[in-house]
């Protein structure tokens, strides 16, 4: 197979049965640790503070600002599954390609350290696997 016959998918699922990464699965990791940051602080206990000797209790707008966070990693995880199973489908195809690709290739041309069938019987032997055959003089 010459380097016109490769296309960026196969490139893609190469690497990928190689345990190395591709770009977007780097980017949909990252997005998971920020996802998963946003998370944790959501599900924080609010705390109150002291303001001088008063106990200032959690306001309304850390309640909100929590709220929120955890909406907002709910939201970032949706994008974030959808681009996992893109991500997989793609190079579940591509893997499908590379394997088709190498099985044609296998087929086309056998290894050059097949021999052809006539070869492979030793002289003094027959073509019926040696059973009931004498071997040359000297064996």
């Amino acid at each position: 197979m010459d380097q016109s016959q490769l296309d960026p998918e196969l490139i893609q699922a190469v690497l990928g049965m190689q345990g190395q990464d591709d770009p977007q699965a780097i980017a949909l990791k990252r997005q998971q640790a920020q996802v998963n940051a946003l998370r944790g602080q959501s599900l924080q206990p609010r705390e109150g503070h002291m303001a001088g000797r008063v106990y200032v209790g959690p306001g309304i707008a850390d309640a909100l600002s929590q709220g929120f966070q955890g909406y907002a990693a709910n939201q970032m995880q949706g994008g974030i599954d959808s681009g996992v199973q893109d991500l997989s489908h793609r190079n579940m195809a591509a893997k499908g390609k590379y394997v088709d690709a190498l099985t044609r290739a296998m087929r086309r041309a056998p290894p050059n350290n097949m021999q052809t069938p006539a070869q492979d019987v030793p002289s003094g032997f027959s073509d019926d696997l040696g059973f009931g055959s004498t071997p040359q003089a000297g064996y």
